[in-house]
């Protein structure tokens, strides 16, 4: 989860609106010593494991308030095999958003390296 809010005391409850996303995925190997940097294991010292890029699965979700949440992206049917997901969002106003991973028990465990929202500060409340 992200918290979009600042520390500082007299913008203590900063809202942003949120407009895009990116996630880069990975597999994590089942010895969870090293990662697959894009489905290329021969970058990487011992690498080699035999693990296929997948189709990711997830939501994000938004907040004002971190209690009620909305579904901002809903990627629980994703087909695409790719590891940089970007997803446009209908403008919404937040402070907190949620990233949310699904995936069947027998797949393998899926990392993710970076998540992102982009958009902009909220103007007046």
């Amino acid at each position: 989860m992200l918290d979009l809010g600042c520390r500082n005391p007299a913008d203590a409850n900063q809202e942003f609106v949120v407009d895009s996303s990116r996630v880069l995925f990975d597999v994590a190997p089942p010895e969870r010593k090293l990662l697959s940097v894009d489905g290329h294991t021969g970058w990487i010292t011992g690498g080699g494991r035999g693990i296929a890029p997948t189709a990711y699965h997830y939501r994000i979700e938004t907040s004002l308030d971190n209690q009620t949440w909305t579904t901002a992206v809903d990627h629980a049917a994703n087909t695409r095999v790719q590891n940089v997901e970007f997803a446009e969002i209908a403008p919404v106003r937040c402070r907190y958003v949620r990233l949310t991973l699904l995936r069947d028990a027998d797949a393998p465990a899926p990392a993710v390296l970076e998540f992102t929202v982009f958009g902009k500060p909220a103007v007046g409340k």
